[in-house]
């Protein structure tokens, strides 16, 4: 008898199992609230029940507002409920009542609600109609918004206020017409509907948005009834009763040609949006302010007749409108040509202006245009990039003066000078490689590129501007060109990577702090030929050890050598005793420490002289002997001018390298000559041993990292 009751009990609880099991399979299958409160309060004296899809709310007066859709006491259940029931006491749908409720497809509206609160059906993208009775009187902003398919907008016609994006994204929503009690008509209201084909503003609307209807693409005609004394319809467009404000041009509205009534003064923003047939529009005198993206996505647009240039102008106003060709302004009789957003003139060979506030990062110049104008490009941060036509000639004046992310140009082949500020603090540009015909480089053309590191100037290049290249503290040599006869005035100030300049044969002069405050620069082997040197030119150099001054300078300008505190060696091929200016030189450090190498002959006339006597190193020699600048250049110290561009069309940049020379910036590495740099720390008995400047190819093969450490350190 115990057997058989223990093998019963096996047999139920395995057929417990079974259907315990079977169960909970099913339960998997389908969402279950079994653990959530399916009922609760939503106001006062309302009280809400879930089930089955169901929302049920009994009881009587207003509902609770809630902060947000997250807040409301039904939250868990809003994506599954799919039909709402009110009973017929409840006067109020709170803020955020049913917002989200993605899945909703039926509510019943009782009769006496008075109030419709904020964002009470945002996003209920299934719900296809509410009905409003007379009673509703106030409607909170949001309220519909992105109510994908209501078919007509659910307004009373008791209220008084069409909110803020009320009706925005109902996308289905083709006619509107505002009840006649309504004054005002909020921002956005009915913003991306984007089937909207017509609507009606009654007499009494004092306050109508200008972007009530933005990105509203079907529109095609706006209706003020008469008597309105704030706004008007003419030909179709919406202005205000003044004239003063073109507020609207709807989207479909018919006509290629669109002139601007006289008297108006202001286009209000995105008036023009997207107005799919306009062609052409004219500009009556007057005209002073267009507001933001006021024609944007008009690709139809390609003529433009204003009066004068406006004196407002906002962002984006022809954003998208890609096929603008001609801009006339009638005062003046001028006209220019619009090419990607760029302004031309009309024959298309000077580019005029680009849009600081594009955001391209590449822009190709159109081929045919001949000069870049002052400024064309100037403030633009966006740009990277900038790819010249073959047919360009000149660069003007800050032409991309301030592009802080322009990283690399290439000057065409027919460009002989590169105009005053050209290229002006573009702290990023890398590389820009010259054509072989480049004659001048202007002043300030590149002026606090402190990117740019390797400098190669063309063959042909005859002037340096002043300032040309002062504060790019990234270079590091300087070759100039045989045909360079003059270098401006801080030409290269404040370069303080700059460690070599080989100077040209035929060099007739350096203006002043042409090289003051080159902190690296090691020697100064400039061209016996040399007629004028300025004030101050090595000013500063305080890595300095080595200078010759050819038989042409008669005096030491005003600070030429000042605080180059490791001079060494002087040479002056002057048949006689040069002048000495004003700080021309550190007494006494200089006239202890430095060597002054003269011809044999002036020996005496350099003993006698007040001030050239106080040197206590006086060498002579031949004056046929003239030092050589060492060659600085160590294995692996050459580097390529050119490197891979992004976005640059590949095999122009190849033909522009075969043409031209470069400058660019690498990876920072030791080089041969930084290897090489000497210690400005060593005292100064340390330095009285290496007077000759045949000893400096000693000392370059002995330079090592740990002397680069310490002088790194030093400066």
């Amino acid at each position: 008898m115990h057997r058989f009751s223990c093998l019963v009990i096996f047999a139920l609880a395995a057929l417990c199992t079974v259907f315990c099991t079977t169960d909970a399979l099913a339960r998997r299958k389908q969402p279950t609230y079994a653990n959530i409160l399916d009922f609760g309060s939503c106001g006062r004296h309302l009280f809400w029940k879930f089930q089955d899809g169901v929302l049920t709310i009994r009881g009587f007066g207003p509902m609770d507002d809630f902060a947000n859709g997250g807040e409301v006491p039904y939250a868990p259940f809003v994506q599954a409920i799919t039909s709402v029931v009110l009973s017929d006491s409840v006067t109020s749908i709170g803020a955020y009542a049913f917002s989200s409720c993605a899945n909703l497809q039926s509510i019943n509206l009782p009769r006496y609600v008075n109030r419709i609160g904020k964002r009470a059906f945002a996003g209920c993208q299934r719900l296809e109609q509410i009905r409003i009775t007379s009673f509703v009187d106030q409607i909170g902003d949001y309220a519909f918004l992105r109510c994908r398919k209501f078919t007509e907008a659910p307004i009373s016609s008791n209220i008084k206020k069409i909110g803020v994006s009320c009706y925005q994204g109902c996308t289905s929503i083709t006619d509107v017409k505002i009840p006649s009690n309504v004054v005002s008509v909020g921002d956005l209201a009915f913003a991306g509907c984007t089937n909207l084909r017509t609507i009606s503003v009654p007499s009494g609307v004092t306050f109508f948005s200008h972007s009530a209807l933005s990105d509203c693409p079907a529109l095609e005609s706006v209706k003020v009834e008469a008597g309105n004394p704030n706004y008007e319809t003419r030909s179709g467009v919406l202005f205000t009763k003044d004239g003063d404000i073109l507020m609207l041009y709807p989207s479909q509205l018919q006509g290629d040609a669109y002139e601007i009534p006289e008297g108006t003064k202001r286009v209000a923003q995105g008036a023009f949006y997207s107005a799919v047939n306009l062609h052409e529009i004219t500009f009556p005198e007057g005209v002073d302010s267009v507001g933001n993206g006021a024609f944007s996505c008009c690709e139809s647009l390609t003529k433009l007749t204003i009066w004068e240039p406006f004196e407002k102008f906002g962002t984006n106003v022809f954003f998208r409108c890609p096929n603008i060709s001609e801009i006339h302004i009638t005062s003046t009789g001028e006209a220019y040509a619009l090419v990607n957003g760029a302004r031309l003139t009309v024959d298309r060979k000077k580019l005029l202006a680009y849009p600081a506030s594009r955001k391209d990062e590449t822009f190709e110049v159109p081929e045919g245009v001949e000069s870049i104008g002052p400024k064309a490009f100037a403030g633009n941060k966006r740009l990277v990039n900038i790819k010249l036509p073959k047919s360009l000639r000149s660069i003007e004046v800050g032409a991309f003066h301030k592009c802080p992310n322009l990283k690399r140009v290439t000057i065409p082949a027919l460009v002989d000078t590169i105009g005053r500020g050209a290229f002006s603090e573009c702290p990023n540009l890398r590389t820009v490689v010259f054509n072989d015909s480049l004659k001048y480089i202007d002043a300030y053309a590149f002026y606090k590129c402190t990117s740019l590191r390797k400098v190669k100037l063309p063959e042909m290049l005859v002037s340096v501007g002043s300032h040309a290249f002062e504060g790019c503290t990234s270079i590091e040599s300087i070759e100039l060109p045989e045909e360079v006869t003059c270098i401006g005035p801080g030409s290269f100030a404040g370069c303080t990577a700059l460690e070599t300049v080989t100077f040209p044969e035929g060099l007739d002069s350096i203006g002043n702090a042409a090289f003051s405050g080159c902190t690296a620069l090691l020697d100064a082997y400039l061209p016996l030929g040399l007629q004028k040197i300025g004030d101050e030119v090595f000013n500063g150099c305080h890595s300095l050890t080595i200078a010759i001054l050819g038989d042409q300078i008669k005096a030491l300008p005003y600070g030429l050598f000042n605080n180059c505190y490791h001079l060494q060696d002087l040479y002056i091929y002057y048949a006689g005793v040069p002048r000495f200016g004003l700080r021309a030189l550190n007494e006494p450090q200089h006239c202890k420490q430095t060597t002054l190498h003269i011809d044999a002959d002036q020996e005496a006339n350099f003993k006698k002289d007040i001030r050239w006597s106080k040197f206590e190193k006086i060498e002579t020699f031949a004056f046929a002997e003239v030092p050589t600048q060492p060659e600085r250049n160590a294995e692996g110290d050459e580097e390529e001018y050119y490197d891979e561009d992004e976005s640059l069309d590949q095999p122009a940049e190849s033909q522009a390298v075969q043409e031209g020379a470069a400058t660019e910036v690498q990876e920072p590495q030791e080089s041969g000559r930084r290897s090489r740099r000497r210690n400005r720390d060593k005292s100064a008995d340390e330095q009285q041993q290496e007077t000759q400047p045949d000893d400096n190819a000693d000392e370059e093969d002995a330079g090592n990292n740990t002397a680069d450490d310490e002088e790194s350190d030093g400066e």
